[in-house]
């Protein structure tokens, strides 16, 4: 056959028919041999039937035995055999029955060789309903690096009128192994229930069991299937996530490593027909590197739209109360997050999500800031919001600003260092409250103190060139001692200048403007002086006239 429209081709050769004799209430026996061809798609197909066939028209019975059909061939270039072998399945009256039905098949594709197991060992009902008790598929795929079995047992009940299906008592089971896996095996057991109303267009499953290294629970539905409304529920005891993210290859050479990445947009377009709403809670969760327990996350997505509310969370010995939002529908995404932590060890989250080790101190954060882009870069250039900090008992990390003073000496030119990982200036308390626009975080009233440090400052935090440029101001108590020494330089404000990328901070002393703000504290001093000099007299001058006065008008009167 050749349509001639489209160019498909299809053709049916060595086609060979052999049969016993066919009649009433007689077993006969059926060979059919068949060579199948198509180029759309590219089908190449050797086909075998054997079976025996008995009938009784009267009785309106039909039986099938010893069925055996075997394919082999290529199918859109991926080899493969299949065989089912039926030993016996019979229709009498309206009723079906079958017994250790059993399908073998074999591929062998591109991305690896599959064999599938399927055993239906038997098969009760009638032209509506139907049961397959102990329903089981084996599924073994092998790759050149890793390897998978796949597990399937369930009893089924259907009825083909209403396409109604049951599937009550699920087990799945997962086992790979493989170097690139995590502790180069995995292994799962879910058990469970799935129900699939098809004329009604709804899914329902519950499961529970070990999924890869977590004990899970969850609960889904899937209603209309044109346009899917998935609705969810998913406990994990814990999970980390970073076991199944690709590392970057250890061989990879310095130049390899240095040759920049275009960045490339993200597409958010799938997020637009989404209708999902559903909750995750996860006891202990290890994501990018970042430690939280009793994580609860409440997703609704409609039309583009996705709000996060809840997301909520305790990490590094605080908490984290913050709704999200996502707008997908414009050609730009937009996001805005509003969130607080509270008694939050600053310096170990800084450190494990976003390798900065700078800083040190528990207390809280408050975050609410929106932004748009299809890139991570305009993401961060596109920030807009406020951010404010408060924390205790902590330190600056990089510089010792009472052992740079001493050192580098009381006056002088500029001295400028790299941060240093062993120094750090501690405090008691830290205050400071951002203003971010396109990207770019200033602060005018960061407030530091310590026993023998008070420190104020100002300054930029670029995020979207991954940069800072902030001016410390640093006032010295009388002693330096507890900041690596004793002098007696105290009293002294230093500007100190934190300036560069986050990966290589600089620290620079201004000591010039230091020199010139004291001499300018100096002859303001001066000047107060003389002016509350020249004050003082003229206060005693008017008093000495006033005196001379009131004598003098005394006098007048004797």
């Amino acid at each position: 056959y050749s349509d001639e429209a489209s160019g498909a081709q299809y053709a049916v050769k060595d086609l060979n028919l052999t049969t016993g004799r066919i009649t009433n209430g007689v077993k006969g026996r059926i060979d059919l041999a068949a060579h199948i061809l198509a180029n759309q798609p590219k089908l190449d197909v050797q086909a075998k039937l054997r079976t025996a066939l008995t009938f009784d028209l009267d009785k309106r019975f039909f039986q099938l035995g010893e069925l055996n059909l075997q394919a082999s061939g290529s199918a859109v270039a991926n080899k493969f055999e299949a065989r089912l072998d039926i030993p016996q399945l019979s229709l009498n009256q309206e009723r079906i029955t079958g017994q250790g039905i059993a399908l073998n098949a074999n591929l062998d594709a591109a991305f690896g060789k599959v064999a599938v197991v399927l055993a239906m060992p038997e098969l009760t009902g009638d032209a509506e309903k139907f049961r397959l008790n102990g329903l089981a598929l084996n599924v073994d795929v092998q790759q050149p690096e890793q390897s998978f079995k796949l597990k399937l047992s369930t009893p089924l009940t259907g009825n083909l009128k209403t396409r109604q299906f049951n599937l009550s008592d699920l087990v799945i089971a997962l086992n790979a192994s493989g170097d690139k896996l995590p502790g180069k095996s995995i292994s799962s057991e879910l058990k469970g229930s799935v129900q699939a109303d098809i004329g009604r267009q709804s899914i329902q499953a519950n499961l529970a069991g070990g999924l890869l290294q977590s004990q899970v629970k969850a609960k889904a539905a899937v209603n209309n299937f044109a346009a899917p409304a998935i609705r969810y529920d998913l406990e994990l005891d814990q999970f980390d996530a970073d076991l199944f993210i690709p590392k970057a290859p250890a061989d990879a050479t310095a130049k390899e490593k240095a040759v920049p990445v275009p960045e490339q947009p993200f597409d958010l377009s799938a997020l637009k027909p989404l209708n999902i709403e559903g909750s995750v809670r996860i006891g202990a969760l290890k994501a990018a590197n970042v430690k939280v327990s009793q994580l609860r996350v409440d997703v609704k997505a409609k039309g583009g739209v996705v709000k996060v509310a809840p997301f909520t969370a305790n990490l590094y010995q605080g908490s984290l109360a913050s709704d999200i939002a996502l707008n997908a529908s414009n050609a730009q995404p937009q996001f805005s997050v509003n969130a607080k932590l509270s008694g939050v060890e600053i310096g170990p989250l800084l450190n494990d999500a976003a390798h900065m080790d700078f800083l040190n101190g528990k207390g809280n954060v408050a975050l609410n800031v929106s932004t748009q882009g299809n890139l991570v870069s305009l993401l961060k250039r596109n920030l807009n919001g406020n951010l404010s900090v408060v924390l205790a008992d902590g330190a600056v990390k990089g510089i010792n600003l009472a052992k740079s003073v001493r050192e580098f000496g009381k006056g002088g030119g500029d001295k400028a260092q790299a941060a240093n990982k062993e120094e750090k200036t501690d405090f008691s308390e830290m205050k400071a409250s951002f203003k971010i626009s396109n990207g770019v975080a200033h602060n005018e009233d960061l407030a530091l103190k310590s026993p023998f440090i008070r420190v104020g400052g100002k300054g930029d935090i670029n995020l979207g060139a991954d940069s800072l440029d902030y001016l410390v101001k640093a006032t010295l108590a009388g002693t330096l001692e507890g900041q690596g020494g004793k002098d007696s330089v105290g009293g002294v404000t230093v500007p100190v200048r934190l300036s560069g990328p986050f990966t290589a901070l600089q620290w620079k002393l201004e000591f010039g403007s230091m020199v010139s703000d004291a001499a300018k504290q100096k002859a303001a001093a001066v000047k107060q002086q003389a002016q509350a000099a020249a004050q003082k007299a003229k206060d005693e001058a008017k008093a000495k006239a006033q005196e001379q006065l009131k004598q003098g008008l005394k006098g007048l009167f004797r």
